[in-house]
């Protein structure tokens, strides 16, 4: 898993461009995966998101 990953090559003092280049994932994700402690934190936040259209959906 990418988050195991980044975990790993931050305790081996690897920098979070270095991981991404080797990784092939975007910078700021591997940004997020080295912030969170815990992968399940990190899925909640994104299917939690907000939408334009939460507003409008009663009307839809």
């Amino acid at each position: 898993m990418p988050s195991e990953l980044t975990t790993r090559s931050l305790a081996q003092g690897r920098s979070l461009r270095g991981i991404s280049r080797d990784l092939d994932l975007d910078y700021y994700a591997v940004r997020r995966y080295a912030r969170t402690s815990d992968v399940d934190t990190l899925l909640v936040k994104v299917t939690q998101r907000r939408t334009l259209l939460d507003d409008h959906k009663p009307y839809l």
